[in-house]
């Protein structure tokens, strides 16, 4: 199990790399249209990309933060018995997978149905499916990353107790 988690680990850290690499061609291109504002020639589809862009960012970034620890918790609930705290965690795991799976079907469901109709962005015509089927990947992936987490932290969890 721990091998898989090393996988997915990559996984997430590879599609970090390329969120980050997506984040500054959006800033290349925001900073390339305002010069060329400046002079009179703005790049053309500057909204559109950096738009597209920033949907991109976020489905493949969420995978990495959550590997890197970075994510919200409530203190208040675990400050309660061990017992309170693993069935909160068990359940805030559980409607976790549950709704990114949702969340990744959806978004590859969404991306067919783009397809299907050939909807493109409004200034340069890009084609929008392949950035939600990348959305769903993304979410995927998450979905993936919480699952293996879970189970990694149930099973020493359940090894614990035995070892007691």
């Amino acid at each position: 199990m721990e091998g898989f988690q090393r996988i997915v680990h990559g996984i997430a850290k590879g599609m970090g790399m390329m969120s980050a690499l997506v984040l500054f061609a959006m800033m290349a291109v925001t900073c390339l249209d305002v010069v060329g504002r400046y002079f009179g020639h703005p790049v053309p589809g500057t909204y559109d990309m950096v738009g597209i862009g920033g949907g991109a960012v976020l489905a493949l970034g969420l995978a990495m933060s959550h590997v890197a620890g970075m994510r919200i918790s409530m203190n208040s609930l675990y400050k309660r018995p061990e017992f309170l705290r693993r069935m909160v965690n068990v359940l805030v795991s559980v409607l976790s997978v549950g709704t990114l799976a949702l969340i990744s079907w959806r978004c590859f469901k969404l991306g067919n149905d783009l397809l299907k109709r050939e909807v493109v962005s409004d200034t340069i015509q890009i084609p929008l499916y392949p950035f939600l089927y990348l959305a769903g990947l993304g979410m995927s992936v998450y979905c993936i990353v919480v699952l293996v987490e879970f189970l990694m932290t149930f099973r020493k969890g359940i090894t614990d107790q035995e070892g007691r």
